[in-house]
């Protein structure tokens, strides 16, 4: 019965050893607490220059420490499906890492401050600047990126909550999220006036926070 026990215990201990640390979470814009192993949907375009008609699809994705001490984090990012012609970016907690062909890649480790939620910087850009011409060539694809958040336990990073993120971006996308600089959509009317909680197919007039207005196609 001892060494029953004895080795019972021996188990426990080792499943504790291998066991996901949740002292950082992901959550989204509204605080949300977006579950280990959710998958969620990307289809916002949002334009990043006016001029160039650079494009991002930012997976909106924030971390939340839910300790009061900081913690030594990092992210593991699976790209490995990555469309032809495009990039991911992660920047969390802080410095960049790009990858331009598909991978698995570790940003860069650092501090997390205690008590705080920040955005995870994590963003697929579907195409590429071709600075000959001047402009933004789109990329298009329908796949599948895995964000992990890795965490300091014990002197070794260890795993923490994962989400998959599934990015569609087609030529028939309308642009959901537009934004030239740090300008958003406040109003979207038809092209007859009548205003509109949602892009329709055709002609939309989109207004913008900045007083700009300007028209869209969606197909």
């Amino acid at each position: 019965m001892k060494r029953t026990f004895t080795i019972a215990l021996a188990l426990i201990a080792g499943l504790g050893a291998f066991a996901q640390d949740n002292r950082l979470r992901f959550e989204d814009a509204s605080g949300n607490i977006v579950a280990d192993g959710t998958t969620i949907v990307v289809d916002k375009v949002k334009i990043v220059d006016e001029d160039t008609k650079e494009e991002e699809m930012s997976t909106g994705l924030f971390v939340r420490n839910t300790t009061t001490s900081a913690i030594k984090a990092c992210l593991n990012v699976d790209v490995t499906s990555l469309p032809s012609g495009s990039s991911f970016k992660a920047c969390f907690p802080s410095n960049c890492s790009i990858a331009e062909s598909p991978k698995t890649f570790t940003t860069e480790s650092g501090l997390f401050k205690g008590s705080i939620v920040a955005s995870s910087q994590t963003e697929w850009i579907p195409g590429y600047m071709d600075y000959d011409e001047g402009v933004f060539k789109q990329a298009y694809g329908d796949w599948t990126a895995t964000i992990q958040i890795r965490v300091e336990k014990d002197g070794a990073m260890v795993d923490g909550p994962k989400v998959h993120v599934h990015f569609i971006r087609k030529a028939s996308n309308g642009i959901n999220d537009i934004n030239a600089g740090n300008e958003t959509v406040v109003a979207r009317y038809t092209a007859g006036g009548q205003l509109l909680t949602a892009p329709v197919r055709g002609l939309n007039i989109v207004k913008l926070s900045n007083g700009k207005t300007i028209k869209e196609i969606v197909r």
